[in-house]
């Protein structure tokens, strides 16, 4: 993902972290998998104790290495909780190898893969990078701990696998021919709205469409939770006297303006960004303020029997703050008028009648103690209420159908005429397809200027290389169309070409195998450590 969106702008790499932090906030909570208690606790990993801090810390770091392309997004709590937990086991190798970062090595680390000119934020500041995460409650020191870990992790990489990795010549030329053979390839792509206007809304078939896919039509489960609100604004007179109280506070915030340096803060005077940094200090104190204070809270009732709403509500009544109650709400919704995002959900709908308790759901102005209320059922929704929908999946799988009809047709014709000398392209023109010619298209080939058809190359080149030389593929199903390919003659690269390429092609491949030897280490570091059972055995 680095190479890909390398030499883009940072708006683009706003909406990246804008469409990734939806998809994958909800897993990425420390709530989500440790919710059964919200007692304070400590996790013991390969013999070294972590608090509910340490888990936190990694869980941010997860999150940023999902949002800067160098993790991928999980696909289930347990999957985002592991790599918190991969983090803090990474953490104790780190020491364990006798590995420190320091701040040189840290900064040196942000400038050559964030802010560098071949970095993804090439000519931003430390703080324009910070600026972008912020939305998703991140802060500089979230950041610079994740660089100066990061750091230390590429050091312990090379330290565990260098001894280990071993790569000849020949492996290295074999696969840099496969990677770098070249096909001559003919695309033929036809899209299902070239269909939509032939389609006929016939009542009946309508009507069938329907009764065929009535689960489809099924309105939302919703739920309707209370909720008890511990607001980071409520506490910031609080969390400054407490920073003021501790001492040494001018000192911290002298220390954290010369460990950034003077771009961190581009455009402000040394006295603006102090005081922006006082009032960093402030703001996570003021949350941490919140946090501590809803533990508290929910700990005061978590083992009060029955467990109800009004325990909940009485609780809150004491300690002067007010039980409110959410609007009905679906899976894909936020509850209106409360800053929260898709970890309030989730929370929510894993309530139940009897564990009607959540732990602290964290939001972006403070901490939420949730409880049930009720869910709502979705009920079949009837043909009318849902027509236009309907109407319009018909039109669209109708369009699929026939889509796939003319595929096979010109699939069939291509075929033939191809072996009797016949133009692809013109066969292609006559069936009404759209058409690209590719001469020089390789396994590793990412971008095609003026590509006349909307396909990604590399999936072009994924269909053309498991295809035989010479030959009319048949159709492929896109997710907008069908694709037909020809493809011509397999050609070598030159030896031109692999004098030039050899070099960054052997060190990448040799990275990579340092990637899979480390990987190795890792797994057995995980048996070790005891994460591969952590999950089946929570108490340990």
């Amino acid at each position: 993902m680095f190479g890909t969106f390398r030499k883009h702008s940072t708006t683009l790499w706003v909406f990246l972290i804008a469409v990734i932090i939806v998809s994958f906030v909800i897993f990425f909570s420390p709530n989500v998998a440790f919710q059964s208690s919200p007692q304070q606790f400590s996790l013991n990993i390969d013999g070294r104790d972590f608090n509910r801090s340490d888990l936190d810390a990694a869980h941010n770091e997860a999150r940023i290495a999902v949002m800067l392309g160098m993790a991928r997004n999980p696909e289930s709590n347990e999957e985002a909780n592991m790599s918190a937990l991969q983090r803090l086991l990474l953490r104790g190798k780190i020491a364990q190898y006798g590995i420190h970062v320091g701040d040189e090595t840290t900064a040196a680390w942000i400038h050559r893969r964030l802010t560098g000119p071949t970095g993804p934020f090439a000519g931003q500041s430390f703080e324009q990078v910070v600026e972008l995460l912020k939305p998703q409650g991140l802060k500089a020191d979230d950041l610079q701990r994740f660089a100066r870990n990061q750091a230390g992790l590429e050091m312990l990489i090379r330290t565990v696998v260098t001894p280990g990795v071993l790569v000849t010549p020949q492996e290295v030329e074999a696969a840099y021919l496969r990677d770098n053979e070249k096909i001559e390839a003919e695309v033929a792509f036809i899209s299902h709205t070239n269909f939509a206007a032939s389609v006929t809304l016939d009542p009946a078939e309508v009507a069938g469409f329907y009764s065929n896919r009535v689960a489809a039509y099924r309105s939302p489960d919703r739920v309707q939770v209370h909720f008890v609100r511990f607001a980071a604004s409520n506490h910031l007179a609080e969390a400054e006297q407490a920073l003021a109280a501790r001492g040494g506070l001018e000192a911290l915030i002298n220390t954290a303006y010369d460990e950034r340096g003077t771009n961190f803060y581009a455009g402000l005077t040394e006295a603006e960004a102090k005081a922006r940094i006082r009032q960093e200090m402030i703001d996570q104190n003021a949350l941490a303020v919140a946090k501590r204070k809803i533990y508290d809270f929910i700990n005061g009732y978590w083992d009060t029997e029955p467990r109800s709403a009004t325990v909940v509500a009485t609780a809150a009544q004491a300690a002067g703050r007010e039980m409110k109650t959410t609007e009905p709400f679906a899976r894909d919704e936020v509850p209106e008028g409360l800053a929260v995002g898709p970890e309030f959900v989730d929370a929510a709908f894993k309530l139940t009648p009897s564990e009607p308790y959540s732990s602290a759901v964290v939001g972006a102005d403070g901490y939420y103690a949730l409880c049930f209320d009720q869910k709502i059922p979705g009920t079949i929704q009837p043909l009318e209420s849902v027509r236009e929908r309907v109407e319009k999946e018909y039109r669209e799988n109708r369009s699929r159908t026939l889509a796939q009809e003319a595929a096979d047709k010109f699939h069939a014709a291509a075929t033939n005429a191809i072996a009797g000398g016949q133009s692809f392209a013109q066969l292609a023109e006559q069936a009404g397809f759209k058409y690209a010619r590719i001469p020089d298209l390789s396994p590793r080939m990412t971008d095609v200027p003026d590509l006349a058809v909307p396909v990604d190359p590399r999936q072009i080149a994924s269909l053309a290389f498991n295809q035989p030389t010479n030959s009319v593929g048949a159709p492929n199903y896109l997710a907008d169309g069908m694709l037909v390919i020809r493809t011509g003659q397999r050609r070598p690269p030159s030896d031109e070409e692999m004098k030039e390429g050899m070099a960054d092609y052997t060190e990448r491949f040799r990275s990579a195998r340092e990637t899979e030897v480390f990987n190795e280490w890792m797994q057995q570091q995980m048996v070790l450590g005891g994460l591969q059972s952590f999950f089946s055995n929570p108490g340990q």
